[in-house]
């Protein structure tokens, strides 16, 4: 029953996480600090892999935002909006 909760805006990424719900205070991080967004397999079930956001900060520090995404694809185009949002940009 884990939920997080990720926001992405202009110059930041908020991730909070909790159970049932994502009430947890958010952890901020700001886009100068981040290197690069990847798609990870996070965990596979038979032959389906389902997918994290891992963030790799430029520190070298790695954070989770968002997973248990069912397909590739989805989980590259919500980097790329996230991305997008980042850096001001709209879809």
């Amino acid at each position: 029953f884990a939920v997080t909760r990720v926001i992405a805006e202009p110059g930041v990424l908020r991730v909070s996480r909790g159970y049932i719900s994502a009430g947890g205070k958010p952890r901020t991080i700001a886009a100068t600090d981040i290197a690069s967004m990847q798609p990870k397999v996070g965990m596979q079930v038979g032959s389906t892999p389902y997918y994290d956001i891992e963030v790799t900060l430029k520190n070298g520090r790695k954070q989770t935002a968002g997973g248990g995404i069912r397909g590739k694809r989805q989980v590259e185009w919500l980097i790329t909006e996230m991305e997008k949002a980042l850096a001001g940009k709209s879809s």
